[in-house]
């Protein structure tokens, strides 16, 4: 009778395919991911920025303050004797608004994408676990991957709330008015998108901590 020449450390190929598979998996979404972050700044406009306080307490002198920035913007600007010029800074501000608008909107569905990238993952580090395995390195590299992920949303959250608002304060000066604005204003949507980048990263380096213990590879 032969004899059964199999061990406990014979590879299975089933489960290599399958482990390959994953981190291939993983990756696609994260090369996806990367194409879409990339373009979030494709389109900005600059400015004064009101920045909310994250002080609760404090909200409604925010409101108050945006208000009275709002109503004096609108007041200095019904007295501009170029209409032309009224015509264009009333375009800017409102350009600014709905750009903040779509950036903000983008980058929260980019940070989604990244998280649900990040749960697929924890799922596959719970079984390798159960398994046996020692994930320990994983489940750290996890928990700062959440953080900035909290950290990176959190930023979005303040982004979207600001205010820019142009500080008209005479006709001769306007482009210098609103090239301010306009430059606060890509200056806070960049550090905003830095923080989803960051995110990103930490998500990338949990995939290859998982995929060394998983035997798989990743290409960088």
């Amino acid at each position: 009778m032969p004899q059964d020449i199999t061990t406990k450390n014979t590879p299975n190929p089933i489960r290599e395919y399958n482990t390959c598979m994953f981190i291939r998996s993983l990756l696609f979404l994260f090369v996806l991911t990367l194409f879409s972050t990339t373009s979030i700044l494709a389109e900005s406009a600059d400015g004064n920025a009101i920045t909310p306080t994250p002080s609760v307490s404090q909200k409604n002198n925010y409101r108050l303050q945006v208000r009275e920035a709002r109503e004096e913007f609108r007041q200095k600007l019904s007295q501009l004797k170029d209409a032309r010029k009224k015509a264009i800074v009333e375009k800017i501000d409102a350009r600014i608004a709905e750009i903040n608008l779509n950036r903000t909107a983008i980058m929260t569905n980019h940070l989604n994408q990244i998280e649900a990238v990040l749960n697929k993952l924890e799922t596959r580090a719970n079984t390798a676990k159960t398994n046996g395995k020692n994930v320990s390195s994983v489940e750290t590299a996890i928990a700062s991957a959440r953080a900035a992920i909290a950290t990176a949303r959190q930023n979005i959250s303040d982004q979207a709330a600001k205010q820019y608002v142009i500080n008209i304060t005479s006709e001769t000066n306007l482009g210098a008015a609103v090239s301010v604005t306009r430059q606060a204003f890509a200056n806070d949507l960049q550090v905003t998108h830095k923080s989803v980048v960051s995110a990103r990263q930490t998500v990338a380096a949990a995939i290859s901590t998982l995929a060394q213990i998983l035997g798989g590879t990743i290409i960088n």
